[in-house]
């Protein structure tokens, strides 16, 4: 019972694009909290995620114009069929992508909108997200163990609130980087305007 329900919780924080914590502190809860086999709950976190990722990417196409900027899309658009140049090249991007500490619904977000190929990104996301799920799970219940006694609640919470602000800060940080130019012309710069409530509410003053 305690897998099926972690695979519900995993997938609905991977088809929500923001603000949910990392599938690998779900994961690492289990494994201690219930002593689940580590091998079989990172199959299936990883296959949950991945699936989740795939739902993400399927909306894609109507959460992206719904909530970013014009620029923003732009962004995602050129990001994704930047990365669709081969099997084995997305297939490494997603690989990597799933082994660094970036969040993955950018990438997802990018390669459904863009219509890139999904398979591939699927399949090195899912290997990538194997090793990571099982040494961050492995790792943490290593550190649980030592620390447990000094640990506080408080420190636990202030943890998990640090690393979902990272992940927010990483998401905002791709957005808003012009990977056009950087490719292009291989400039470093930044645009902040990538979500669309702030323009539409001074359209809306305007036309009052």
């Amino acid at each position: 019972m305690i897998y099926l329900i972690t695979c519900l919780v995993i997938i609905f924080i991977n088809v929500v694009p923001a603000f949910m914590p990392p599938t690998w502190t779900i994961v690492s809860f289990v494994y201690i909290r219930y002593g689940a086999n580590l091998f079989i709950l990172t199959f299936l976190a990883a296959l949950s995620s991945s699936t989740g990722r795939l739902l993400l990417a399927r909306m894609s196409k109507k959460i992206v114009p719904a909530v970013f900027s014009s620029y923003a899309s732009k962004n995602l658009d050129f990001i994704g069929h930047k990365i669709n140049k081969g099997r084995i090249y997305v297939f490494m991007i997603s690989l990597i992508w799933a082994l660094s500490p970036l969040p993955s619904n950018t990438l997802f977000m990018a390669v459904g909108f863009s219509g890139a190929r999904l398979r591939y990104t699927l399949l090195g996301f899912f290997s990538g997200r194997l090793v990571s799920y099982y040494s961050l799970a492995y790792t943490s219940k290593i550190v649980y163990s030592s620390l447990q006694d000094i640990l506080t609640e408080g420190v636990v919470n202030l943890h998990s609130l640090l690393i979902t602000s990272a992940g927010f800060i990483l998401l905002i940080g791709y957005l808003a980087f012009d990977w056009e130019s950087f490719f292009a012309k291989r400039k470093v710069s930044f645009k902040l305007s990538i979500f669309r409530f702030k323009r539409e509410k001074i359209s809306a003053k305007m036309k009052v």
